[in-house]
């Protein structure tokens, strides 16, 4: 298992109600949601990481940056662009 450091997140809340604003969340709300998912995780990859934080929010990550091994990563990872 990996140690990783999430220290920003953006969880994919905007399909949340269908479009129906008495189900949808509120701006606090999803403040709220990402804040919790802040912090230290226990993973094998990046890969079981987003599926932790998928089952203890409900909703999948659209964005993310964290830390492991001395390295920051931003997901998802946008490569160099390439004038090729």
């Amino acid at each position: 298992m990996n140690k990783y450091h999430v220290t920003d997140i953006e969880l994919y809340t905007t399909e949340m109600g269908d479009g129906d604003p008495e189900w949808m969340l509120c701006d606090q709300e999803v403040y709220v949601l990402n804040q919790r998912c802040l912090g230290r995780w226990e993973a094998k990859n990046e890969n079981d990481l987003l599926d932790q934080i998928f089952n203890f929010s409900g909703f999948p990550v659209e964005t993310m940056t964290y830390k492991t091994n001395n390295k920051t990563i931003s997901y998802p990872f946008y490569g160099e662009v390439s004038n090729d």
